[in-house]
């Protein structure tokens, strides 16, 4: 019987890595390729050759079925412990067009991974300044830009797709390939709410502390408290003192976000 053969073997052949640089790899034992006849014969040259270029094609084959086994291995554990963290996260592509987003993402957007990807980053992550209601530059934008990590400015909200507004902090950072190559960016970010109610009490207390040991006119000074108050706390305040005497009690200060309840408070 004849018989020829090849050894599967990675593809000692001259390659090019992303950055262009010509490269090898050692070869290593992947297989055996056989080929066999009934009646004994002597291979040519040719024959030869042409099973050694099959069983090279098949190393190669061998060899990219694996990588891209590992590389669907590596990308599932990155999606999988994106979607575990606490915190919103979405990646873009290099034009800043959404790859995926995480369910932290997808409740505070109001948007769901599969109508959100490949949408631009301002149609679903929708940010303005709280203080003037203008939009604020996309921090993926900036990313690309300068390429490096970026943080939103204070006093930034999300407006979701419904309506809803939470303000958020958040951070931005480049993906990039060994060779400093921009592959797209990715966004972390969380609602903000309990930061900002707790940032907002500190600095009433804070000031009507300074208020309260500032004067001696109590009447004038708890009036200012008040305003203090109003909006940052709540929409309205009143202060009323015992009358001892009278055992009832006197209104010594209000404050609403509407003037016209004020005087109508105080009548």
């Amino acid at each position: 019987m004849g018989r020829g053969s090849g050894r599967l073997r990675e593809d000692l052949s001259e390659t090019c890595d992303d950055e262009g640089q010509r490269s090898t790899r050692e070869g290593r034992s992947l297989g055996l390729l056989g080929a066999g006849f009934y009646a004994p014969r002597r291979f040519s040259v040719e024959e030869k050759a042409f099973v050694e270029t099959l069983a090279r094609h098949c190393a190669q084959a061998l060899l990219r079925a694996s990588r891209l086994e590992r590389e669907d291995e590596a990308g599932r554990w990155f999606a999988t412990t994106l979607r575990s963290i606490g915190d919103a996260v979405i990646t873009t592509d290099a034009e800043g067009r959404v790859t995926f987003m995480n369910p932290i993402a997808e409740a505070l957007t109001g948007w769901m991974e599969g109508e959100a990807r490949g949408k631009p980053l301002e149609d679903v992550f929708a940010i303005f300044s709280e203080s003037t209601g203008a939009a604020v530059e996309s921090p993926v934008e900036k990313v690309l830009r300068e390429g490096k990590v970026v943080g939103l400015a204070n006093h930034t909200v999300l407006r979701g797709r419904r309506g809803a507004q939470f303000p958020i902090t958040d951070s931005g950072a480049p993906i990039q390939s060994e060779g400093g190559r921009m592959l797209g960016v990715v966004l972390v970010f969380r609602d903000g709410t309990v930061e900002r109610r707790d940032r907002v009490r500190n600095e009433f207390l804070a000031k009507a502390g300074e208020a309260l040991v500032g004067s001696i006119d109590y009447e004038s000074t708890l009036a200012t408290v008040t305003t203090f108050a109003v909006p940052s706390l709540a929409d309205w305040c009143a202060i009323e003192l015992v009358e001892p005497s009278l055992k009832t009690s006197k209104q010594v200060a209000v404050a609403h976000t509407n003037p016209e309840k004020v005087r109508f408070a105080r009548d």
